[in-house]
C-alpha cells in the first residue's frame, strides 16, 4: 500500500512538472497561426503551427485582435523567455510607428495585456528579458541588454501584475516614442503635451494595482528601466496579502518620466490600500521625474537630457517616489538614489498617515539631491542610517548640462512645502532611529519633525539622533533666511513638543556647521539635551561654492576633517555609505573616510 502511495505521489510530481512549458517570443519567430510559440527557434518561412517562437508578445493571449476579450494562453507556473532585446511595439499603432498589434474595443483601459497569470511559490509566472540573470551593471547604474517595450497610443499600461501572487518579472526596458508629457497642460506648447490620438505614449509603465484594487503578493521584479514615458513610471500599492508575504523590487531605474517616478497610491486610496508582509526596496535610480527625456535619446538613457519638467503647481506631478499609508507592513529599503524630481525625493511622510497602524520603514544607504521639494520624507517606525541628502531644492531653477535651455521654462514651485531638507513624522507609541547621515545645503530647515494630522505627539514619542553631520549653506536666491535651521518642531495640525525630552530619547555625537536657531535651538549644539556636539567645519571636500548651482558640494570628509573618528559607536553599524568598515570611534556622517570621493552619482 506504502508503495502503491508513493507511486502515486511521484506521478501527481511528474504531471506538475510537465505541465508547465516555456514559451519563446523572438522577433524573427511567427504569428499564432505560423508557429507554437514553444520552441526557441525563428519562422521558416512558410506552413503552419511550425515549432518556432512567436514574434510578439501578444500572441501569447488567446484572441489578440480584441482586447476586451483578452486570456492568456500561458498558465500559472509558466516561462515567457525572450530571445532578443527586440524592440516590442506594445498598443495600437499611430502614425506609421511599428505594427497594429490591436483592434480593440473600447477605451486605452481595454487595448492592454491582463495581469500576468499567478504562478505558485515552487514555481512561480515567469516572465523574462532576454539577459534575465546578468541584466544590470557591475555598479548598479541601470539596466544591462534588457528587452525594450515601445509603447503606442495611449497605452493604459505596458506591464500589469495586479492582484496575481508568484510572479517573477526581469529585464525589460520601457519607453514610447513620442517626446511629450501628461503633465503641464495649459502651460505647455500643445505639442508638447500627450494627447489621445495625435501622440504615441504609455500613461502607466508597471501597473501594481488600479484605483483602490488589489496589488501583488510574493512576487519578484528586477531589473527594470522604465523612462521617457509620459505618464507615470510605476503606480499602484497594497501589496501582499498576508503578514508572511515577501515582494522583492531590486535594480529598478526610474528616468524622465512626465508623471512621478513610484507612485503608491493608485488612486482615491486614503487607508484603504495598505500592505502588509515584507517590501524589499534595492538598487534604484529614480531620476528627472516631472520631465521628459529628450527623444531620439542617443541610444542610452537620458542620452541627450531632459525637458518639458513640469511642477505641482503647473498641473505637473513629479515626485520621485512616494507612499501613503502603508498599514502594518515592513519596507527594507537600501542602496537608492533620488535625484532632480520636480516634486518630493524620497516622500515616504504618509506612509504612517493611519494611526491605527504602524508600518516599520528600515532605510540605509539612501542619497537626494536637487529635488524641488524635500529630499527625504518618512514616516511609521523609522530606522534611518547611513543615507546623505544636499537640500538645494532650487537646482532646476538653473542651467542644467545636457538638458535643452528652456528645459524648466515652467517651473516655479522650488523649495515647495517648508522648505524642509529632511521630515520625519511622528506619533505617540512610535519611535524614529536617525544615525550616521549627512545632510548638505540650504533648505529653511534640514530636520523637521511632524505629527500625523490631527494626532498628538507627547511624552510617548521616541526620537534618537546620532552620528549625523549637517552642513548648512547660503541660499542662492538670498532669501528672507539665508542659512538654514538645523532642527524644527512642527506647529498647528503637526504640534509636538520636544522629543528629547522624552524617555528613549537621545541626541547626541552630532556635527553642527553653517546652521542658526529658532526658538528654543541654537546654533550648535541644537538642543538643550544635546550631548557631545561637534561645532566645527567638518573640512567637506567640496564647500567652495561657484555659481547659484551649488554643484561642487560634496559630502565627503577631507582627511582632517573634525567629523572622522568623532562619533559614538552603534551596535548594528559597521559600514559607511560605500560599504567601506567604520573606524574606531567612527565618523560623524554617512562616510567614514574621504575615499568616498570616488563614488560617481547617477546622472
Amino acid at each position: 500500500m506504502k508503495r502503491i502511495f508513493s507511486i502515486l505521489f511521484l506521478s501527481l510530481c511528474f504531471a506538475s512538472a510537465a505541465h508547465a512549458t516555456t514559451w519563446y517570443v523572438r522577433t524573427d519567430g511567427g504569428t499564432a497561426t505560423e508557429c507554437t510559440g514553444k520552441t526557441n527557434a525563428p519562422y521558416p518561412g512558410s506552413g503552419k503551427g511550425k515549432a518556432c517562437a512567436y514574434n510578439h508578445p501578444f500572441y501569447l493571449v488567446t484572441n489578440n485582435t480584441d482586447g476586451s476579450k483578452f486570456a492568456w494562453k500561458i498558465a500559472g507556473g509558466d516561462t515567457v523567455q525572450f530571445e532578443d532585446v527586440g524592440p516590442y511595439y506594445i498598443g495600437q499603432a499611430l502614425k506609421g510607428v511599428g505594427q497594429s498589434w490591436l483592434a480593440c474595443v473600447g477605451d486605452n483601459l481595454d487595448c492592454v495585456l491582463p495581469a500576468l497569470p499567478a504562478g505558485t511559490a515552487a514555481k512561480p509566472t515567469r516572465f523574462l528579458g532576454k539577459n534575465a540573470g546578468s541584466c544590470h551593471t557591475a555598479g548598479h547604474t541601470g539596466t544591462l541588454n534588457p528587452t525594450q517595450w515601445i509603447g503606442l497610443n495611449a497605452d493604459f499600461w505596458m506591464l500589469s501584475i495586479m492582484d496575481t501572487s508568484n510572479v517573477d518579472v526581469e529585464c525589460f526596458d520601457f519607453t514610447q516614442p513620442d517626446q511629450c508629457s501628461m503633465g503641464g497642460t495649459g502651460f505647455l506648447p500643445h505639442d508638447q503635451i500627450c494627447s489621445n490620438g495625435a501622440n504615441n505614449f504609455v500613461k502607466h509603465g508597471l501597473m501594481l494595482s488600479y484605483l483602490t484594487g488589489q496589488g501583488p503578493s510574493n512576487a519578484k521584479v528586477a531589473d527594470l528601466s522604465i523612462h521617457g514615458l509620459g505618464g507615470e513610471a510605476i503606480s499602484g500599492g497594497k501589496m501582499n496579502k498576508a503578514a508572511g508575504d515577501v515582494m522583492n523590487l531590486t535594480d529598478i531605474y526610474l528616468y524622465g518620466n512626465g508623471g512621478a517616478g513610484f507612485d503608491s497610491d493608485a488612486g482615491g486610496c486614503g487607508n484603504s490600500c495598505e500592505s502588509v508582509g515584507t517590501v524589499n526596496i534595492a538598487h534604484w535610480v529614480v531620476n528627472w521625474n516631472g520631465c521628459v527625456e529628450v527623444k531620439p535619446n542617443g541610444g542610452t538613457i537620458g542620452g541627450k537630457g531632459y525637458t518639458d519638467c513640469t511642477d505641482q503647481s503647473h498641473s505637473g506631478y513629479g515626485d520621485g517616489f512616494t507612499m501613503i499609508a502603508e498599514g502594518n507592513s515592513t519596507w527594507n529599503i537600501s542602496d537608492i538614489s533620488v535625484n532632480w524630481n520636480t516634486q518630493d525625493g524620497f516622500d515616504g511622510l504618509h506612509m504612517g498617515d493611519d494611526p491605527t497602524t504602524t508600518p516599520l520603514v528600515n532605510i540605509s544607504r539612501l542619497s537626494a539631491q536637487g529635488n524641488m521639494g524635500q529630499q527625504i520624507k518618512t514616516g511609521g517606525d523609522i530606522t534611518l542610517r547611513n543615507s546623505w541628502v544636499n537640500t538645494n531644492c532650487r537646482r532646476l531653477a538653473y542651467p542644467f548640462a545636457d538638458n535643452p535651455a528652456d528645459y524648466n521654462k515652467v517651473l516655479g514651485d522650488f523649495c515647495r512645502a517648508g522648505p524642509i531638507g529632511n521630515a520625519i513624522q511622528l506619533l505617540d507609541g512610535r519611535y524614529a532611529i536617525i544615525q550616521n547621515n549627512t545632510t548638505l545645503g540650504y533648505s529653511h530647515t534640514m530636520w523637521a519633525f511632524l505629527c500625523v494630522e490631527g494626532q498628538k505627539c507627547g511624552r510617548g514619542t521616541k526620537v534618537v539622533f546620532q552620528n549625523n553631520l549637517n552642513y548648512g549653506t547660503q541660499d542662492p536666491n538670498s532669501g528672507d533666511i539665508a542659512t538654514p535651521a538645523g532642527l524644527y518642531f512642527g506647529e498647528d495640525q503637526f504640534a509636538i513638543t520636544n522629543p528629547f525630552a522624552n524617555p528613549g530619547s537621545a541626541i547626541d555625537h552630532n556635527l553642527w556647521f553653517g546652521v542658526r536657531g529658532t526658538g528654543p535651538f541654537r546654533a550648535c549644539p541644537q538642543d538643550i539635551h544635546e550631548k557631545n556636539a561637534v561645532c566645527k567645519d567638518p573640512l567637506l571636500m567640496g564647500e567652495v561654492q561657484t555659481g547659484k548651482e551649488q554643484d561642487g558640494l560634496t559630502p565627503f570628509p577631507r582627511a582632517n576633517s573634525p567629523a572622522l573618528k568623532a562619533g559614538a559607536a552603534i551596535t548594528g553599524i559597521t559600514a559607511d555609505f560605500t560599504g567601506a568598515p567604520h573606524s574606531t570611534p567612527p565618523a560623524i556622517g554617512a562616510f567614514s573616510s574621504p575615499a568616498g570621493a570616488g563614488l560617481q552619482s547617477h546622472r
